[in-house]
């Protein structure tokens, strides 16, 4: 019962990772791809209409939409087909292979996300840093016992937020992650998530910060 129950899970789950494939290629499929018979049509009869310019002018006005729309539907034609063959490669892959790309995929929004998180995290040390001349850092103060002002006027949530979702996507992405897992190289990247929260709150100039 356990071994048919586990086969049934298996291939749910098998179906479910082709499905986002199946999405992709449907919207690239009803794309409009911008041939110049849309657009440059009302561009070119608005030229003519709207504007008493010289016929030579319209004409070099004219071939210049054209030229540029005929460009951007051929690289957009281009990115179309990329994008169909690479979702039709996706969806054509054994399981074992999938789970690779999905755990791929993962890992690299994690770092995104990880990104986003410090850097508005440190935009908001960096804003507090700026309007509090008398302190010398957000270390000093918690030192010094000023947890009001920090949690009240500071950013003192948002830190312990990005300490707590940094801490989570690390544990994550260090156990779904494909390079070699060395205990070593494991630590460092939970500190390289870490890192520019635990500078931010010591005695550093902005300048620095903000770079």
């Amino acid at each position: 019962m356990d071994t048919t129950m586990r086969s049934k899970v298996l291939k749910f789950a098998d179906v479910i990772m082709r499905v986002p494939a199946l999405f992709i290629i449907d919207e690239l499929l009803r794309i409009g791809l911008g041939f110049p018979g849309e657009g440059v049509s009302d561009t070119f009869v608005g030229s003519f209409v709207a504007t008493p310019e010289p016929f030579t002018v319209q004409a070099v006005n004219s071939t210049h939409y054209t030229y540029q729309a005929i460009l951007l539907s051929a690289l957009k034609v281009n990115a179309c087909i990329l994008g169909l063959v690479a979702a039709l490669c996706i969806f054509m892959l054994w399981t074992k292979h999938l789970v690779i790309v999905y755990l791929y995929l993962t890992s690299v929004g994690i770092i995104f996300i990880s990104y986003w998180s410090n850097v508005s995290t440190m935009k908001a040390i960096v804003t507090y840093m700026s309007s509090h001349e008398t302190s010398n850092s957000i270390l000093d103060d918690i030192l010094c016992l000023n947890l009001s002002e920090i949690m009240n006027n500071g950013p003192g949530f948002l830190i312990i937020q990005n300490y707590i979702l940094q801490c989570m996507l690390a544990s994550v992405f260090c156990y779904i992650h494909l390079a070699p897992k060395y205990s070593i190289i494991q630590k460092l990247l939970v500190l390289s998530f870490m890192a520019p929260s635990i500078v931010g709150v010591h005695p550093l100039p902005v300048r620095i910060l903000i770079s």
